[in-house]
């Protein structure tokens, strides 16, 4: 190419950059030059054309950088480019309105949610603390652009309406959204889910308030409880009650011994949302559904058990993100243990039973690269080389040991139970503890004196009233002291709150009468309380100093 048809093509090149708007892309820079000049033949370039080519390939770059760079330009004059239309930070007083917008819908929505709910301290729960923390974060942080602001603002007022509500307005909510179309994310049912658990407290205490008004025969046991989950029971008492517990997503089972307890259900959403919610919550949502037990705990199905936990197992591998997986590997432990348990360690039985090596073999067929099927081939060689004890202790696969640990419960600390509540305010009326005793029994989940005890101390330090929590401890330190250590202390107990969502109680600690309650994260031990336990009254007290 010679020195004119160079110059030539540059000049070319020059009205294609001249004739482009302000924004466009590589591949319509691109497109333009070629409607310039035409389409050509394609040569076989010799190295003085090929470098020609690329120095206008090069140019072009620099166009191109130039174009996104913008043109050089005082402030006030000529019209900015892309980057520093970008680069536009809202004034301090735009985030503040939008912070204030958020903090105006959060009252709002937490106003109604108390009277929902029937409970002033609604908003400790760690799901409403999410919301709340989210727009302490919100009014700090910078932000590039009004356009990023406004993003964000509406982000953050989703996320108020959906955690600061009860369970039964976020499924309307969803429900909504599943009419206009679109697919319920992940991240919405597990709120659900969050929701359910960190107030199954207060729906099971309101259960076992009224349980006591029906009093099913053997006969009729079964069609009672299916009559008060698909909405045909007729109990005129219980009915607005049963209706107000289906309403937030539970159901009614059968607990054993002719009791009647409630569970989330998690059919629920599939109910409720059609298709509109994903292959992941559905399928761990049926995990949940068709547990493999009866009332009193035994296994149903060798096979179906066994064939569950390859299922489980799996779900696992190809979902190492989901969020509740320690739901998952807990809910595996626990089959695990008693799959294996029945087969290998039933003391009234000397042999597998033929139920149980049918389901082996079931496993061997279908699953023999299976962790599951891998660690439970170890224990059936055991027993056939006759080597296997009844004692032994036995594995699990490890990459289904959930970080859970074995006989924890889940635990909410607050806000209280209404019974709790009541106690408290007794306590600090009467100076007391002996108000903290329950004649009926301790309401709620799995609610013990020792549990009690200890989040209503909790519950007293977060409102810093200091000589509530005082009556409840060991009494070592003198009140002062007590109040005078708890002031410097600012423990934070809204976090522990948000962080615990396991608690193990260990009876003994090597010393009588001592407890100790864990609190578990899902990464390990948060922190542990020590409960001093002596006769008379109420027994126990929290022990100050040995608080690790």
């Amino acid at each position: 190419m010679d020195e004119q048809t160079f110059e030539e093509r540059l000049r070319q090149l020059g009205h294609a950059y001249d004739g482009m708007p302000d924004r466009t892309s590589a591949q319509e820079i691109t497109k333009n030059i070629l409607q310039r000049e035409g389409k050509k033949r394609g040569l076989r370039l010799s190295m003085p054309a090929a470098a020609s080519i690329a120095g206008i390939i090069l140019i072009g770059g620099l166009l191109s950088f130039q174009l996104f760079k913008g043109p050089e330009s005082s402030p006030g004059e000529g019209k900015p480019g892309i980057l520093s239309q970008e680069q536009d930070p809202p004034s301090t007083e735009k985030i503040k309105e939008k912070s204030e917008e958020a903090r105006s819908l959060y009252n709002e929505r937490l106003k109604k949610l108390k009277e929902k709910l029937r409970n002033e301290d609604a908003e400790l729960y760690p799901i409403v603390q999410e919301a709340n923390q989210s727009i302490k974060k919100f009014s700090l942080r910078p932000f590039a652009n009004e356009k990023e602001l406004q993003n964000q603002s509406e982000q953050l007022q989703e996320k108020v309406k959906m955690h600061v509500s009860s369970i039964d307005e976020q499924m309307d909510m969803l429900q909504e959204k599943a009419k206009q179309g679109e697919t319920i994310s992940d991240d919405d049912l597990l709120l659900l889910l969050a929701k359910q658990d960190q107030m199954y407290d207060r729906y099971n205490e309101k259960w076992e308030n009224s349980a006591d008004l029906i009093a099913p025969d053997f006969e009729s046991f079964n069609t009672v409880i299916a009559s008060m989950n698909d909405g045909t029971f007729e109990n005129e008492k219980l009915k607005p009650v049963v209706e107000e517990i289906r309403g937030a997503g539970y159901r009614f089972f059968d607990a054993g011994e002719g009791m009647i307890n409630i569970q989330p259900d998690y059919g629920w959403p599939k109910q409720k949302l059609g298709g509109r919610i994903s292959a992941s919550y559905s399928e761990w949502a049926d995990f949940n559904l068709n547990k493999p037990y009866m009332a009193d705990n035994t296994i149903i199905d060798d096979i179906k058990a066994g064939e569950r936990l390859v299922e489980m197992e799996e779900f696992a591998l190809s979902n190492p993100n989901f969020t509740r997986m320690d739901k998952v590997k807990t809910a595996y432990r626990d089959l695990f243990q008693n799959y294996v348990s029945k087969g290998f360690f039933d003391p009234n039985r000397k042999a597998p039973s033929q139920e149980f090596e049918e389901s082996l073999l079931n496993l061997k067929r279908k699953f023999p690269d299976s962790d599951t099927f891998k660690e439970i081939a170890l224990l059936h060689q055991k027993y056939k080389d006759g080597k296997l004890d009844k004692q032994e202790s036995y594995a699990m696969p490890p990459s289904m040991q959930p970080a859970v640990p074995e006989f924890s419960q889940p635990v909410i600390l607050f806000p209280l139970t209404e019974q709790m509540s009541g106690m408290y305010k007794d306590l600090q009326a009467s100076k007391d503890p002996v108000a903290l005793i329950a004649e009926t029994g301790y309401k709620g989940n799995m609610n013990t004196e020792q549990i009690t005890v200890l989040r209503i101390y909790l519950y007293a330090m977060l409102k810093k009233d200091y000589e509530t929590a005082y009556i409840l401890t060991d009494t070592k330190k003198s009140k002062s002291e007590f109040i005078q250590e708890a002031q410097k202390a600012k423990a934070d107990f809204l976090s522990l709150n948000t962080k615990a969502k396991y608690l193990k109680v260990n009876a003994s600690d090597g010393e009588e009468g001592i407890t100790a309650l864990e609190l578990y994260s899902l990464e390990g031990i948060e922190q542990t309380f020590y409960l001093k336990t002596s006769g008379g009254g109420l027994s126990s007290r929290v022990q100050i100093g040995r608080q690790e």
